[in-house]
């Protein structure tokens, strides 16, 4: 068996990619498998211990990671696919936060070399989709202030050194030290000038040729970001004294009723 890896990064489209993976399976050549957590539950089980791995380190925590990698590698392999194609951005680790003292995936380079060695019979390759760096930051600051309430500014945030000084290239670099198994990268400024939108780099490294990828058809690209109304209430300064869960759900919901309302 062969196995593809997208792993993240986080809010650079790859739910859009994820999407496009499963509306076009059916018209990849018998043996290919295509799996996110929307048609692999093992995924689902590996996440909680993807985030204790993260967050506490230690022999009882790789342990078990590694017994839900087996698991996952076991249950692609009765699936009897010859290719199989696995989506999922929390591979890395949790979404990055506005801790100071912590790097964008602190846990990232662990994470991955514990999953090649799961699929080291499988020749993995790994791909990482990035964006423009700013916008990347936007976003992830607009997951914040949804599902947290989190009160820091989009400036503070932004300015934070692991932000300020991100590096696509050096991210990925560090993330991979060590890693034997082969990795590639693309952005989604240049997925979105192709024809398939996001998610054309990863297939171009699955299928290079274009030989069956070609009949694929697009999807549209979910915009998930925080509008620039819902933005601009988030920064008054009245609402940082709300409870964060009551902040971001008030956040929520006018930006839901701003896309309602077109």
């Amino acid at each position: 068996m062969k196995v593809f890896l997208h792993a993240g990064f986080h809010k650079t489209a790859t739910t859009s990619i994820q999407r496009l993976l499963r509306a076009n399976a059916h018209l990849a050549p018998e043996g290919y498998g295509f799996y996110t957590r929307r048609n692999c539950p093992v995924l689902d089980t590996l996440n909680p211990w993807l985030r204790a791995h993260h967050q506490l380190p230690c022999k009882v925590t790789r342990a078990q990671l590694r017994s839900r990698l087996a698991g996952l590698r076991a249950w692609i392999a009765a699936q009897g696919c010859e290719v199989a194609v696995i989506s999922y951005e929390n591979l890395l680790g949790p979404l990055p936060d506005q801790r100071a003292h912590t790097g964008v995936y602190r846990s990232g380079n662990a994470h991955l070399k514990l999953i090649a060695e799961a699929f080291r019979d499988d020749d993995p390759e790994f791909f990482f989709s990035t964006r423009d760096t700013d916008s990347w930051i936007r976003s992830l600051h607009g997951h914040r202030l949804r599902s947290r309430g989190m009160r820091m500014s989009h400036k503070d945030f932004a300015a934070l050194p692991k932000f300020r000084n991100l590096d696509w290239n050096r991210l990925v670099a560090e993330l991979t030290e060590g890693l034997s198994a082969r990795h590639s990268s693309g952005s989604l400024e240049q997925d979105l000038a192709m024809r398939l939108g996001p998610g054309s780099a990863f297939i171009a490294q699955i299928d290079p040729e274009g030989d069956w990828s070609g009949k694929w058809s697009p999807v549209a690209k979910l915009n998930t970001g925080l509008g620039e109304r819902a933005m601009a209430f988030a920064a008054q300064p009245w609402t940082r004294w709300l409870p964060g869960y009551v902040r971001g759900r008030m956040i929520t919901l006018l930006d839901n009723r701003i896309r309602e309302q077109g």
